[in-house]
């Protein structure tokens, strides 16, 4: 008998080898899946939409990315994400989360801010609810800059000499009251304002009408609690306790 085998046992043989060679590899890859939401109205432009499977099992290091997904996307939401990972990757008794942001312009509009756990119960399809990321308001809208006086207690300014105010970046405060040089702090806390002690120079300046305007300035500034800065940038008024507004400044 020949010990020959037939070609078309020796093409299965050699398949099937090839098949075991490939399942380890195949079967080392798991996938989760889900949608990315959020609750709020907003309609979303063309975004790239981040999904990262996270390693969170030390509450006092951060968190390891075990795998991402990105997606390019001009769909609204819900928009699904398929995210597949490598089983080996993953560690008996440590703690498996999903993060998820969406991006767009590069910046970020909308992030996960729950934890979302995975893999410690067998799920592997997870919807995820995303919440609106606050945008830090523009220069423009902060009280930082100089400023010039238009009212004071709803008192338009006319004429020179022009009371100013510059409040530096880092709360130094410096201008005029229209005769003699100011010096201070004020210190911002959101939309909440307070000037300290002003320092000034101690010249004496004709018209008399002229003192009476920095008196009115520096009184003003001393009941002031409150900024606020108007859409364009160019117009803040700087209010006492009641909302009212003490001083109207104009961009310089």
């Amino acid at each position: 008998m020949s010990s020959r085998l037939p070609r078309r046992i020796m093409f299965l043989t050699a398949f099937s080898s090839v098949a075991l060679s490939i399942a380890p590899a195949s079967a080392a890859r798991m996938t989760l899946s889900g949608t990315v939401t959020y609750r709020e109205r907003i309609a979303l432009p063309a975004a790239v939409v981040e999904v990262r499977l996270l390693d969170a099992s030390l509450a006092d290091a951060p968190s390891t990315t075990i795998a991402s997904t990105t997606i390019k996307t001009d769909r609204q939401v819900p928009i699904p994400y398929r995210l597949r990972f490598d089983r080996e990757a993953i560690q008996p008794g440590h703690r498996y989360a999903l993060q998820a942001t969406i991006l767009v312009d590069g910046k970020m509009w909308f992030t996960t801010t729950t934890a979302y756990p995975v893999l410690a119960d067998g799920r592997d399809k997870t919807d995820l609810i995303l919440e609106r990321v606050q945008a830090a308001p523009a220069t423009a809208a902060l009280p930082a800059g100089s400023w010039r006086v238009l009212t004071i207690q709803g008192q338009d300014i006319t004429g020179n000499p022009q009371a100013t105010l510059k409040i530096a970046g880092d709360g130094a405060v410096s201008g005029t009251g229209g005769c003699n040089r100011i010096f201070g702090t004020a210190t911002v806390t959101g939309d909440r304002i307070a000037f300290g002690q002003m320092a000034m120079t101690k010249m004496a300046c004709m018209p008399a009408a002229t003192m009476e305007q920095e008196h009115r300035f520096l009184e003003a500034l001393d009941g002031v609690v409150s900024w606020h800065v108007g859409p364009r940038g160019d117009r803040m008024a700087l209010s006492d306790a009641a909302g009212k507004p003490l001083l109207i400044l104009g961009r310089m």
